[in-house]
């Protein structure tokens, strides 16, 4: 059995599973630091209590355990965990969804009038609070000074932060360059998204990797990640894109222009 995500029912589960046969039992962890959880104080006191209590039965139970980068697991040693059982192995992505490189069109016919004609910043995934994008929304200022027909794009499910950000940029004065999609179903439309972008940001206070990146470099766009996590790793050392310090809207707007 294989399960994935640190703390939750599957992977409990899978545990209890394994003490109770001979079943092997691996989990990926995906793990989050608390510091770095959305869904207020009560979500992070139940967490606190897992973290004392219950997760080191559980990854003890694990046959082995699979990280998404090093510094994931460099941060659940905090918790505890059989460091012997660890193997590294990276998130991939499905290549033959990139050959050929997906066109800029779906995307653009869908939601293109709404952008104009100029260059386009792309960020992908959950609006949530732990996801860097109020600093997002501060860069915007600076670049739209130098370029201002540039459109910020943000596509993905609102988790409470679509009024946040929407509040901010009308304080500053960019709304109007502030376009939110929502969550985009059909696969080919999102990643159309990526091909139609002139550069990717995936600002966030904490990632364990950010499978994003890999699919915005695979469409061949930049990108832009913050110093967190597995961020630079799953960026690399080949030029294919800049790390900015988290919460820097200053460093994060002068890596756009």
């Amino acid at each position: 059995v294989h399960a994935h995500s640190y703390g939750y029912f599957q992977v409990n589960a899978a545990a209890l599973r394994r003490r109770l046969g001979r079943r092997p039992f691996v989990v990926t962890p995906h793990y989050h630091p608390p510091w770095s959880m959305w869904g207020g104080q009560k979500r992070k006191t139940v967490r606190s209590v897992y973290d004392r209590i219950f997760a080191r039965p559980v990854l003890d139970s694990a046959d082995a355990i699979i990280g998404v980068s090093a510094h994931e697991m460099e941060l659940m040693t905090r918790v505890g965990h059989d460091t012997s059982k660890v193997r590294i192995i990276p998130n991939g992505i499905d290549f033959s969804r990139f050959e050929p490189i997906p066109s800029p069109r779906p995307f653009m016919e869908g939601y293109g009038k709404k952008l104009g004609g100029g260059p386009m910043v792309l960020y992908a995934g959950r609006l949530s609070s732990n996801k860097g994008l109020e600093v997002l929304v501060d860069s915007m200022p600076t670049v739209l000074k130098e370029h201002p027909d540039t459109a910020f794009v943000l596509v993905g499910e609102d988790e409470g932060m679509k009024d946040v950000l929407r509040r901010k940029a009308r304080k500053l004065g960019v709304a109007g360059s502030l376009q939110f999609t929502g969550h985009i179903r059909d696969d080919c439309t999102f990643l159309s998204a990526f091909a139609a972008c002139d550069v990717f940001v995936l600002p966030s206070e904490y990632e364990a990797f950010g499978i994003v990146l890999l699919e915005a470099m695979a469409c061949g766009k930049p990108v832009i990640g913050a110093r967190v996590g597995g961020v630079p790793e799953a960026i690399g050392d080949e030029c294919a894109g800049l790390l900015v310090e988290y919460g820097e809207s200053t460093g994060l707007a002068g890596s756009i222009s």
